[in-house]
């Protein structure tokens, strides 16, 4: 009967925590947009921009790739934190594509203008506050106006390749920074 070594067992555990830190930070976020969802355009619209702006993701992916880091004797590479952060992204942005779709599309076609029109509202109230130029102001109706009707396929496929150009980078930071700085179990 066939038994893994301790680098095939080493290999499964992160690509284990991978899935459990990508479907975990997937969950998270389509929980998120559903209760959001269900409160209304102005909650929704809340709750994509805290999430935009928020490092949840970083902070959830980054404290797996510091638990592997603490936790394998000899210290994970590079290429294996690398590989981990990537592919817990890539977990994430599969779940993300997928919630959008639900909402967007699927259940609710018209949430997409419904947010697009509240944030412009918000951001041309903010701007005539702050004395915003209209050319400012032109260019954020234009981007407005251009999306219109539910999320396309299209749409998401390119969002999420986009995306994980992104997280790529991302990745490729949380892996640097915890090579270098958290010390591994002795």
């Amino acid at each position: 009967m066939w038994q893994p070594d301790a680098n095939e067992r080493r290999t499964m555990t992160t690509g284990k925590l991978s899935l459990i830190t990508g479907l975990g930070a997937g969950v998270l976020y389509t929980a998120g947009l559903l209760i959001s969802h269900q409160m209304g355009t102005e909650a929704l619209s809340a709750f994509l921009s805290a999430y935009a702006f928020l490092p949840l993701v970083l902070i959830i992916i980054g404290l797996g790739a510091v638990w592997l880091r603490k936790n394998f004797s000899p210290a994970p590479e590079l290429k294996e934190l690398l590989k981990y952060a990537f592919l817990a992204y890539f977990i994430l942005e599969l779940c993300y594509a997928l919630s959008n779709l639900l909402v967007f599309r699927w259940m609710d076609p018209e949430a997409n203008d419904a947010v697009m029109k509240y944030l412009y509202a918000q951001t041309e109230q903010k701007l005539k506050d702050g004395q915003g130029g209209k050319e400012k102001l032109e260019a954020i109706k234009k981007m407005a106006d251009s999306v219109k009707g539910p999320i396309t396929y299209t749409q998401v496929l390119i969002g999420m390749g986009q995306q994980l150009i992104v997280d790529f980078i991302k990745s490729l930071f949380i892996a640097t920074i915890t090579k270098q700085t958290i010390q591994p179990k002795q």
